[in-house]
Formats: C-alpha cells, structure tokens, sequence
C-alpha cells in the first residue's frame, strides 16, 4: 500500500464517520432544544421561588423593625444594641427585597419569551454554550 491508498482509506473512514455523526446530530437536535427549554422553565420557576422567599424574609424584618421602631416608648440611642439592629434590618432588608424583586422581574420575562418566542430563547442559549 503506497501513501495515495492509505490517505483514500482514511478519508472514506472520516467521511462515513462525519456523515454518521452529522446525522446523529440532526437526530438529537429535537430533542435537545425541549431539554434546553424545559432547563431554562425549571431554572428561572427554582430562581423565581428563591426570589419570593427572600423578598417574605425581608418583608418580615422590615415590618419586625417598623414595629419595634414605632412603639410607643421607644427612644433613640436609649438601647444601642436596638437602634443597630433596626437600622441593619431596615437597610439589609430594604436591599435584599429589591434586588430579589428585580431577579423575580427578570425571570418572569425570561419565562415569557420562553412561552411566547422559543426559537428566540434557543439561540441565546446557543449563543451561551457556543461562548
């Protein structure tokens, strides 16, 4: 065998070899996209529950703070312990619920461009696998 009959060989195995995995890939096309929508439903729905309850969380120590601030004889600077630990519910709080309420907006859209333009949602999750 000279270096022409073996590079032919070779060159048949890698087209039958492209070929089949060529077709495979169309085979398992369907099948992937469902994945990666059904990936991204469950990932923002788990994100959107986080979301929720960080927003209850913080709900509750704001309204734990408005109720210990708002009592009738409560005094600034009397308990320093207190005026820290309202200002830190007040400000950790106030931050935690707004941001998991932004994180909750966007997923709710994502979701939507998911039931409404798929496709579209397909190729940004394509764009970030290629990348």
């Amino acid at each position: 065998m000279d270096i022409k009959e073996i590079s032919a060989e070779l060159m048949v195995i890698l087209k039958d070899n492209i070929v089949a995995g060529v077709e495979y890939a169309k085979q398992q096309f369907p099948d992937l996209c469902q994945q990666i929508i059904r990936w991204g439903i469950m990932q923002k729905v788990g994100s959107s529950i986080i979301s929720i309850l960080v927003i209850i969380i913080s709900t509750f120590f704001l309204v734990r703070a408005f109720k210990i601030r708002y009592k009738k004889d409560f005094r600034w600077n009397e308990n320093e312990a207190i005026d820290v630990s309202l200002v830190i519910s007040w400000i950790g709080g106030g931050i935690a619920g707004l941001i998991s309420f932004m994180v909750m907006i966007e997923n709710i859209f994502i979701l939507l461009q998911i039931y409404y333009a798929p496709k579209l949602y397909l190729i940004d999750a394509f764009k970030k696998l290629i990348r």
